[in-house]
């Protein structure tokens, strides 16, 4: 049986995380196997970008995300604007609190040494990215809602959605509900309405499990749109069974397309988590650029390829 080729790995990790014991012994037993490691940690924003983008001494065969989903997002950052993505593949060791890109692939959550494992035994694939505003994003951009906003989930939602029910229920029956105006401007239609919660995905959940793009694909060339609008208290029962099927033509406050590019504006800037990580604007311009960067995952990821 061959031995694994030996590899070159930046590691790049969330300074939150860097004295984890299972994340030392992760890397202790890379270099056990005879590759290449080098680690860097992250202190001020901006850092995950700095150190993807930057050229190594050595040819690099992976850059490993060591962190949550921001950190993810600063890394995919640093390696497309840096074009190490045309060089090395991306590998996740999911450290955060939601892991919701990590989680839909079905990369270990609480096994670093296995996570960090497929940067060597995995196969590498191409995978679409998405971008809003010149950032891109591997998982899911959100909007139209507060991140204070705390979920509180009854024992109905919880029957109906599972544990899903949570963000959900922290949307549309928390203490105070927002809605905000806004055109969407697709590529076959327009919409407005007042939209309560609006994510545009790559990836299929958000949130902390919530499956707002449940048909997503890492490579069919489309972004998800998932929009629940023109809904408060009294509509949450109505929400949450909308959200059973997404794509029903029935469904009142909510609906979810499968389009390649999109443009949202709102009457006034509002916050946009965009993996995690907050923008702020008025206008945003989505689109898809199709298998951007290569990715390890494990074999069977139930993000389907396209």
């Amino acid at each position: 049986m061959a031995l694994p080729k030996r590899k070159s790995l930046r590691i790049i990790v969330n300074g939150k995380s860097e004295n984890d014991p299972q994340l030392r012994q992760a890397v202790e037993d890379a270099r056990r196997q005879g590759h290449h490691v080098e680690v860097r940690v992250t202190r001020d924003p901006g850092d995950g970008v700095r150190f993807a983008g930057n050229r190594a001494e050595l040819p690099l065969d992976v850059v490993v995300a060591a962190g949550g989903d921001g950190t993810i997002n600063e890394v995919l950052n640093g390696m497309l604007a840096g074009e190490v993505a045309r060089q090395a593949a991306l590998t996740i060791v999911p450290l955060g609190t939601a892991n919701d890109f990590a989680k839909s692939c079905g990369i270990p959550l609480d096994d670093p040494v296995r996570a960090l494992r497929l940067a060597w035994e995995g196969e590498s694939r191409r995978i679409d990215v998405g971008r809003v505003n010149q950032r891109f994003f591997i998982n899911v951009a959100t909007g139209g809602f507060g991140a204070e906003v705390a979920a509180r989930t009854p024992a109905t939602a919880k029957k109906i959605l599972g544990g899903a029910a949570y963000a959900v229920t922290g949307l549309v029956s928390a203490l105070k509900v927002k809605s905000y105006p806004a055109r969407l401007i697709m590529p076959e239609e327009q919409w407005e309405g007042d939209i309560v919660l609006i994510t545009l995905s790559n990836g299929r959940q958000a949130g902390g499990g919530l499956p707002v793009a449940p048909k997503a694909a890492l490579a069919h060339g489309l972004l998800d749109l998932m929009v629940i609008h023109d809904a408060g208290v009294a509509q949450s029962p109505q929400v949450l069974g909308e959200f059973r099927d997404v794509e029903s033509e029935d469904n009142q406050y909510l609906f979810y397309k499968q389009i390649p590019s999109c443009r949202v504006e709102f009457a006034e800037p509002i916050r946009l988590n965009v993996d995690g990580e907050p923008i702020c604007d008025s206008t945003f311009d989505f689109d898809v650029l199709p298998r951007q960067v290569k990715i390890v995952l494990p074999p069977g990821t139930p993000l389907s390829w396209q």
